[in-house]
């Protein structure tokens, strides 16, 4: 699995790499922007972040969520912290398109039914997507990510109305989307 992730990631340098090569330069307008993604305030998780355009052509992202809910009837939970910082190459001359590398980290606690999962997660992926002008200082940016992401966790459930420890140090490794964004970017630094 290791070797197709370099496999991937060697592809991936070598395509923006002649994608980049083929582009004229144009001086990029926007150099610091607040963003927040819309789909986690769908998904009740406040979030924030900032991009910060090192170059016309690179930009370093570093985006922040957390949320802590609790339905006492039910004993619903859901409490999620995260951190995830990318960065981008806009290798066209309009430098709307983007590709780039994210990586994840945070941790979790869910409990929707019976059973509870609570622990960290891990992982990184490859990133895609096109930021739309909305206004002179708002741009929606739309996204996606593809990658993996590790999870290792504990599973509990209530008893006597008290938590119970289930089955401890399980791991889990998913591959697909690491990464969905539909996000309003404020420039505040031009």
């Amino acid at each position: 699995m290791t070797r197709l992730c370099k496999i991937i990631a060697a592809a991936a340098l070598l395509a923006l790499t002649a994608v980049a090569g083929h582009a004229q330069p144009r001086r990029s307008t926007e150099r610091f922007s607040l963003r927040t993604n819309l789909l986690y305030w769908a998904a009740a998780t406040p979030n924030i972040g900032a991009e910060w355009r090192i170059s016309d052509r690179v930009g370093l992202l570093a985006d922040g969520a957390w949320s802590h809910w609790t339905w006492q009837d039910g004993e619903r939970r859901y409490f999620l912290w995260a951190v995830q910082p990318e960065l981008r190459l806009y290798p066209f001359t309009c430098q709307r398109w983007y590709l780039g590398g994210e990586f994840h980290a945070g941790s979790l606690n869910l409990k929707t039914g019976d059973t509870g999962r609570q622990g960290d997660f891990m992982g990184g992926g490859l990133t895609a997507g096109y930021k739309f002008r909305m206004t002179r200082s708002l741009d929606l940016d739309l996204g996606l990510g593809l990658g993996a992401t590790r999870w290792n966790y504990d599973e509990y459930y209530q008893a006597w109305d008290h938590n119970v420890r289930g089955e401890q140090n399980l791991s889990k490794t998913c591959w697909g989307i690491t990464k969905a964004n539909v996000t309003l970017c404020w420039k505040i630094c031009k």
